[in-house]
């Protein structure tokens, strides 16, 4: 059996990045997020939490190196958690309960996920389809997400550093970088890595 789930960078627009998964509901957090890593193109570099409010939570379900948090993510199953948010979509549509994965704590992106349903005829992870490119890892947050967008668009340096982004994004191995496009096929590739 698997949970659908549909997942959204928090704050993005224009476009709006966000990703539908599959994943078997015998996983734990830490799993969760390495699928979210990979349906997104992270590269897993920084601590994460999941909770219901980001970082105001006051309980919340942590990467196993965060040192400061007391539930790890390799510890907590996401079977309850899921089955929960469920029965509330059930009797709250419009209303449902949703979920925050908080990922890399300087720059704080903000995942929603939102969940769709579940499959009884499947035990295997999928990613179903997505839109947007994932933000470069360190861009420097949502503000600095926006000023590399428009200094990609307008051909203009940085509002922020005072320079153009390309030379930052080659460094970082980001080449012919768009904030548009989002490859499926790729990421479904690396998808399909996570054990």
């Amino acid at each position: 059996m698997t949970f659908e789930l549909r997942i959204e960078l928090k704050g993005i627009m224009k476009p709006v990045v966000w990703r539908q998964i599959k994943v078997p509901i015998d996983i734990n957090f830490h799993q969760l997020h390495l699928y979210i890593q990979a349906a997104f193109g992270w590269r897993d570099s920084h601590l994460y939490q999941f909770s219901e409010n980001g970082f105001e939570s006051l309980i919340s379900i942590c990467s196993p190196f965060d040192e400061e948090g007391a539930l790890k993510a390799n510890d907590v199953s996401i079977e309850r958690i899921m089955f929960g948010m469920h029965d509330n979509y059930l009797f709250r549509p419009d209303d449902g309960k949703k979920l925050i994965y908080l990922y890399d704590y300087g720059d704080s992106w903000e995942h929603e996920i939102s969940f769709i349903g579940f499959h009884r005829d499947s035990n295997v992870a999928s990613l179903e389809k997505g839109m947007g490119a994932c933000p470069p890892e360190d861009v420097g947050g949502i503000h600095g997400f926006e000023d590399l967008k428009r200094s990609l668009k307008t051909g203009k340096p940085s509002k922020i550093h005072g320079e153009s982004w390309i030379p930052w994004l080659e460094r970082c191995g980001y080449k012919n970088y768009d904030p548009s496009v989002f490859d499926l096929e790729k990421a479904k590739k690396q998808f399909k890595k996570i054990k």
